[in-house]
């Protein structure tokens, strides 16, 4: 008696049925950073305050595409309440506060991490009402976060060249 087999379009059939909400999911993010990107890309996008301060809100794309967080997450992933074009107004004064304003955003996904800094030379900086404390974007980066066993030279490099009271 021979054994039924399933006819090899049968087995591909499954398979891309399996996959398809992976792939649907990829390409819904791809789409939202594609979207994003199309005024975050520009090379000179910035925001003024009214004290004068200029942030940049560019985002390198190459650098977003070999971070850890450009694959697999959305925008606004890390920046929640962004969806909506155009993005709804930071009642802030200053550069400082507009950073301030992402100090939280990491802890969603990485709260031990989180945890040990608020325990470490930066939270109690932080809690003594330095505003200018390293958040985890200083050292680590945004959009070019690095794969943890890449060597991470960037965090010698931004205590090294910042004062002894920030770092």
């Amino acid at each position: 008696m021979s054994r039924l087999r399933p006819a090899p379009f049968v087995i591909l059939g499954l398979t891309l049925l399996g996959l398809a909400p992976v792939v649907w999911a990829e390409d819904a993010i791809e789409q939202e950073v594609a979207s994003c990107l199309e005024c975050h890309g520009e090379r000179d996008f910035t925001k003024t305050f009214y004290s004068g301060d200029t942030v940049s809100l560019t985002v390198d794309r190459s650098m977003l595409a070999g971070s850890v967080h450009g694959k697999g997450l959305r925008c606004t992933d890390c920046h929640p309440g962004m969806e909506d074009m155009p993005h709804p107004e930071r009642p802030v004064k200053n550069a400082a506060e507009f950073h301030a304003g992402f100090r939280d955003t990491c802890k969603a996904c990485h709260f031990d991490k989180y945890a040990l800094s608020m325990d470490g030379v930066h939270g109690k900086l932080l809690a003594m009402g330095n505003e200018m404390a390293p958040g985890c974007v200083d050292c680590h980066g945004a959009h070019d976060v690095a794969p943890a066993a890449k060597p991470r030279t960037r965090i010698s490099d931004t205590c090294a060249a910042s004062s002894p009271t920030s770092c």
